[in-house]
């Protein structure tokens, strides 16, 4: 399964709306700016202006959250886009900000694809990255021993039994 058009602004919004805001007024900020300022370290703070846009603050670790997040919800609908293409086609323009991917089979990048789902829908419920960062470190290391067309030759070539033979421990 992929994530499509429509379900990307709904899981970009789960991820910013880990905490719901509280509301408040502009009133409400003028009398207790310091209190304000402290909640909205710590939670979303969405500010009500009479006749204007609202304000919303949001703690800078959570938006940096769902910065990274969002970006890898892009990254996921731009690959899906180029994983349509035959895999020798492909470049690493058709893979914004992860060119890497370019180095991936059909297979790999298909694989690729659904663990990155599933990393980054855990992502949002845990609230934490670090499955989903290291899900991309390990699949880029792979990507590029693979793009050294000696080293993917070697990988991914047929086993062959006769290719080896038994050696006897050293003395």
């Amino acid at each position: 399964m992929i994530l499509s058009e429509n379900s990307f602004t709904n899981f970009y919004n789960k991820s910013m709306a880990i905490i719901e805001p509280s509301a408040h007024t502009l009133e409400e900020l003028e009398s207790d700016v310091r209190g304000m300022v402290d909640l909205a370290r710590h939670q979303p703070v969405r500010l009500s202006i009479e006749g204007q846009s609202g304000i919303l603050m949001v703690p800078e670790d959570q938006l940096d959250r769902s910065d990274e997040i969002l970006y890898w919800v892009r990254a996921h609908l731009q690959a899906t886009k180029a994983s349509r293409k035959p895999a020798a086609l492909r470049t690493g323009e058709d893979f914004p900000g992860a060119s890497w991917l370019q180095y991936l089979d059909d297979e790999d990048l298909d694989t690729f694809l659904e663990e990155l789902r599933q990393s980054l829908l855990e992502a949002v419920d845990s609230n934490h990255l670090d499955c989903l960062r290291q899900l991309v470190s390990d699949w880029e290391t792979t990507a590029n021993v693979l793009s050294d067309p000696n080293d993917s030759a070697t990988l991914c070539e047929t086993f062959d039994p006769d290719n080896f033979i038994e050696v006897s421990r050293p003395a």
